[in-house]
């Protein structure tokens, strides 16, 4: 599969992993927008609804869709022996990687179903 032009979103795209994966679409000629805490390309605060709306809107403004979308945000997490975790120790990882992942779908999906064509994939 040649993904020559296609548009291609990550969400944590300058994490290790996301990092990797936008490495790999840009040697194939891809067209990669990245969005990450530290360095992203696409600035926004993953926990506001509104700033991933203008993220979406801002490449569908651009280039009228969006191929492939890639969720692979994470957050940080304090790093302590299991045994002295909490449930609320998770609470804010799980809600930064599962809303991202709900509500990026959800705006990216119409675009897809427009071109009849699309990617989604979740890193969790």
């Amino acid at each position: 599969m040649s993904f020559k032009n296609k548009i291609v979103l990550i969400l944590g795209g300058t994490g290790i992993i996301g990092n990797a994966i936008a490495d790999s679409f840009d040697k194939q000629n891809a067209i990669v927008y990245r969005h990450g805490a530290k360095r992203g390309i696409c600035r926004a605060e993953i926990r506001k609804s509104e700033d991933l709306k203008k993220i979406i809107a801002s490449i569908a403004d651009q280039h009228k869709k969006i191929d492939i979308l890639i969720n692979s945000v994470s957050a940080p997490i304090s790093i302590a022996p299991f045994e002295r975790k909490h449930w609320n120790d998770f609470l804010g990882h799980l809600e930064i990687q599962l809303k991202s992942a709900v509500e990026t779908a959800s705006l990216v999906l119409p675009l897809m179903k427009k071109e009849k064509c699309g990617r989604i994939i979740h890193i969790l």
